[in-house]
């Protein structure tokens, strides 16, 4: 809707008018056309009702005994025969078989079957018929048939109505063809009507709608020039109606445009002096205008106090920042000497740590060769001891010896010449003995110091295993403490790398702040001569004050020359102590770090 144009908005007012009016006229039509089939319904009910009366009459009279049955059917038929009504229009009887009981006109279909008696679409009519008799008592049946002397079928419409006491359907047709012709030449009549309509409100739309839009086309032309900024377009009309006073209004705005439009070329001009007085009191351009004047003298002003005090700043931070450089190199070439150093400690560390281990190891198996060698010296006790008892068995063995060698000497000095050889050997045997028991004492002596001996080296073993293992343990500690120190040289002479890393950062971002507060310097020289270009005032100028001069107690202070980049460089090589409490002064950049 917002891209349909006005003229295309009132076409499709008048032909939504139309389509409305088209559309009465057809639902008008259609049900002129449903009153008419439904009088022509009407009409055919009430005739049949009346044929029923009159075979109820007849009936009656068989009743009334004025007739035999037979003679009340005949003269009921009789009378059914030669009733019309309308064009010619007749009565028909049908039973519920169906078999024709009457026709007026086809007398062959009387008595015949009619249950395959079917219109040109098939339509089964008396089956139909009789199966509305059958559910209602009455009804209607629609159908198509040939009407006398057409070749085209008609459409038509019977009501049937049963009478019970003889099984009759009684029933009578009217074609409906006359309401469809009827029907259409009322089409035909609405038709020229609404066409008629159609021409004059067509018309009247174009002549009305080219009044509006006419004027609403000079109305957006001239927007569209305001739009591109052309004050130069006419819109003056003579008209009096709403259009008139919108071009009207439209070349008001023009002219307080060009007016606002003199006072922009004045401030492009660089006249900042320039008075807006607004047009009235809802004048918001002119109010927002005439407040950025002031705003745009204010900041101009400002531009012009601001530049001057970061052109100072600048220098200074030029000054302080090769001042940074320099304390970043001799920052870094002290870190390098303390990483050297780590480094050195870090392999004596680990040297340390190599021999803390080769001593573990040392002390561990000390231990354990001692261990087993108090083993072996209990079992040299408990050898010994069971050879002592053996060499006791042996002495007592020597000692019983010689009292038998001592009795056999008795024995054979008793007998004499004959047991002087028995006495020799008895002699011989009892020497033996004693010299047996002899060596056993003295072996069982030595086997007592012996176990004495070996009980004391045992004692001592035991006393040692422990210490060893104790030295076993510290050795471990110190290991572990050394591999611990290993670990933190390591993570102290990364850390120190990373500083060193960023103390040279450090530099190059002072020297790169250097060269940017002297580029700004220059940027700054640069917009002092643009603003130059603006005229402020004299009111306005003097309300902005010159930029105040820092003195040494406001934190400015006059800073030294910085070295060459050239001597920075040179003096990294070097490894020598940092300088900057020695100096005298504090970098800007300390004053959050604490001196060690």
């Amino acid at each position: 809707m917002p891209t349909i144009k006005l003229t295309h908005k009132l076409t499709a007012l008048v032909c939504f008018c139309l389509v409305a009016i088209c559309a009465i006229s057809a639902v008008s039509l259609t049900i002129n056309k449903n009153n008419l089939i439904n009088d022509r319904k009407e009409k055919t009910r009430h005739v049949v009702e009346t044929a029923q009366a009159a075979v109820v009459f007849f009936h009656q009279q068989f009743l009334d005994g004025a007739f035999s049955e037979d003679e009340a059917r005949q003269n009921a038929m009789s009378a059914l025969e030669k009733m019309r009504y309308g064009d010619n229009d007749y009565f028909w009887i049908n039973d519920m078989t169906p078999r024709m009981v009457m026709h007026p006109f086809n007398k062959d279909l009387n008595g015949q079957l009619l249950d395959d008696y079917k219109d040109p679409n098939g339509t089964a009519l008396f089956i139909e018929m009789v199966k509305v008799v059958r559910q209602d008592g009455a009804g209607f049946v629609e159908y198509v048939w040939n009407k006398k002397g057409a070749k085209e079928l008609a459409p038509k419409v019977s009501y049937v109505k049963a009478f019970e006491p003889w099984g009759w359907v009684i029933g009578s047709g009217i074609y409906l063809d006359d309401v469809d012709t009827d029907f259409w030449m009322q089409a035909k009549r609405f038709t020229w009507a609404i066409s008629l309509l159609v021409l004059v409100m067509a018309l009247f739309s174009y002549f009305f709608g080219r009044s509006i839009t006419r004027p609403l086309a000079r109305a957006v032309n001239a927007a569209k020039h305001l739009a591109r900024g052309d004050l130069g377009v006419n819109v003056a009309s003579e008209k009096r109606d709403e259009t008139g006073e919108l071009l009207n209004a439209m070349g008001e705005m023009i002219a307080s445009l060009k007016g606002v439009s003199g006072r922009a070329k004045e401030i492009a001009a660089g006249d900042l002096t320039v008075m807006i007085q607004p047009r009235c009191a809802e004048d918001e351009l002119m109010h927002a205008f005439s407040t950025m004047v002031e705003r745009l003298r204010e900041v101009v002003g400002g531009v012009m106090a601001a530049s001057e005090n970061v052109n100072a700043g600048a220098i200074e931070m030029s000054a302080g920042s090769q001042q940074m450089s320099q304390g970043a190199s001799e920052q870094a070439a002290s870190v390098e000497q303390v990483s050297a150093s780590i480094e050195e400690m870090g392999a004596n560390i680990r040297q340390n740590m190599e021999n803390a281990l080769e001593t573990e190891k040392i002390a561990v198996k000390a231990a354990l060769d001692a261990s087993q060698s108090g083993h072996a010296v209990a079992e040299t006790v408990q050898a010994m001891r069971n050879i002592a008892e053996k060499i006791m068995i042996i002495e007592e063995i020597a000692r019983q010896t010689n009292l038998l060698a001592l009795n056999a000497a008795i024995e054979a000095a008793r007998a004499g010449e004959h047991g002087k050889g028995f006495a020799v050997v008895a002699s011989e045997v009892r020497k033996l003995a004693e010299r047996s028991q002899l060596a056993a004492g003295e072996i069982n002596a030595l086997s007592a110091s012996s176990v004495t001996v070996a009980r004391t080296a045992g004692k001592l073993l035991g006393e040692m295993v422990p210490n060893i293992q104790r030295t076993a343990e510290l050795v471990q500690e110190i290991t572990a403490a050394s591999r611990e120190q290993d670990t933190g040289a390591e993570q102290i002479s990364r850390a120190i790398q990373h500083l060193d890393i960023v103390i040279q950062q450090n530099a190059s971002s002072a020297e790169e702040t250097a060269s940017t507060a002297e580029e700004l310097s220059s940027q700054v020289e640069l917009l002092a001569d643009t603003i130059a270009f603006f005229q402020v005032g004299k009111a306005v100028g003097e309300n902005i004050s010159a930029p105040k001069q820092k003195t040494a107690g406001q934190g400015t202070r006059a800073l030294p020359a910085p070295a060459g980049t050239s001597s920075h460089r040179q003096s990294r090589g070097k490894i020598e102590k940092p300088r900057f409490a020695a100096a005298g002064h504090s970098d800007l950049l300390d004053s959050d770090f604490e001196t060690y």
